[in-house]
């Protein structure tokens, strides 16, 4: 008896390993467009930042609890700004440092916004200071929150945005008007290098099941159909 004890003790131990390393994350909205579409189910590892501290262009879940009423939900965007760091949108350009990111036009963009239906947009390259490029779509000429007042980020705090920068809620709004303000490091639940699952093809129609998503969600304009 004991042996057996022993033996579903091991067994329920090794089980629960995964869920204490990583979890399973259904994308709810189009905020992180063309990297993560809605709908895909991606990985998140949750002792990314146990040894290492978040980088520019991660991107991070993170943990939101509101106390009115009691609530506990998951936001994914991409790390933008580190402590000591000022960020601030002018006309639509991320500025880091007083630096403008570079932004380079990669191609049009059509695919399912947060409602499922289908809109166009212009697809960018944008790359951080640390070399990091990715994709983000523009879908208005002069969005609201493609203005914005500078941010100093606070030590211990990180400035997040989504790559689909006209239709996400991130550090641009704070928490009282539904944004994410500036995440604490501890609300870091974790990072997303894969996808799990995916209902859409990727640009091309490129096979994006268990794909890395690391590779820029545009494709260069000489590469787009």
């Amino acid at each position: 008896m004991l042996a057996m004890a022993a033996i579903s003790c091991v067994v329920v131990g090794l089980a629960s390993l995964p869920l204490y390393f990583m979890k399973l994350l259904t994308i709810p909205s189009s905020s992180m467009h063309p990297s993560l579409l809605l709908g895909d189910t991606a990985i998140v590892s949750k002792l990314a930042y146990s040894t290492t501290t978040p980088q520019q262009g991660d991107v991070a879940v993170v943990t939101i609890h509101r106390d009115d009423p009691p609530s506990t939900t998951f936001r994914v965007a991409r790390v933008i700004g580190l402590p000591g760091d000022t960020i601030q949108m002018q006309g639509g350009t991320l500025v880091i440092n007083g630096r403008p990111v570079p932004k380079i036009k990669a191609h049009d963009y059509v695919g399912p916004n947060y409602s499922g239906i289908v809109e166009e947009a212009t697809c960018y390259l944008e790359t951080l200071p640390n070399g990091v490029t990715y994709g983000v779509l523009d879908t208005e000429a002069t969005g609201y929150l493609d203005d914005t007042k500078l941010v100093d980020v606070l030590p211990g705090h990180y400035f997040v945005l989504g790559d689909n920068r006209d239709n996400s809620a991130d550090s641009r709004l704070p928490r009282e008007l539904f944004g994410i303000g500036l995440v604490a490091e501890e609300e870091l639940l974790g990072r997303i290098d894969r996808l799990f699952f995916a209902l859409y093809a990727g640009a091309n129609g490129r096979d994006r099941f268990g794909a890395s998503i690391r590779e820029p969600g545009c494709q260069p304009a000489d590469a787009a159909p």
